[in-house]
């Protein structure tokens, strides 16, 4: 089942929401962002959803789909790459065993 406005979510096995974590405010627009991962996506290297927050709490539009090879890091599987991006952004490193895996921000 195909999401709005979220790319490329909701394909069979890609095991779209194997983490959802509050990201607090990345954007600095005073709306906290929330990330969606799935372990399996670009062929089980995985992928993280950023959702924008709104005036209601995040929401789909605007989303952005944020792999390991679009941050500068190497696209293969069982990266740990999330841990990797989230240095680059200033967040605490955590534990990933894939990028988006279980281990997504927590």
């Amino acid at each position: 089942m195909a999401t709005a406005d979220i790319p490329r979510a909701g394909e069979s096995e890609d095991e779209f929401g194997t983490t959802v974590a509050a990201a607090g405010d990345i954007d600095k627009d005073g709306r906290p962002e929330l990330f969606i991962s799935a372990v399996m996506e670009k062929s089980s290297t995985g992928a993280v959803w950023v959702l924008p927050g709104g005036a209601g709490g995040p929401t789909a539009r605007g989303s952005r789909m944020i792999t390991a090879s679009s941050v500068g890091l190497p696209q293969r599987e069982s990266t740990q790459g999330l841990a990797q991006w989230e240095s680059t952004q200033g967040l605490p490193q955590r534990e990933s065993t894939q990028f988006g895996g279980t281990g997504l921000l927590g």
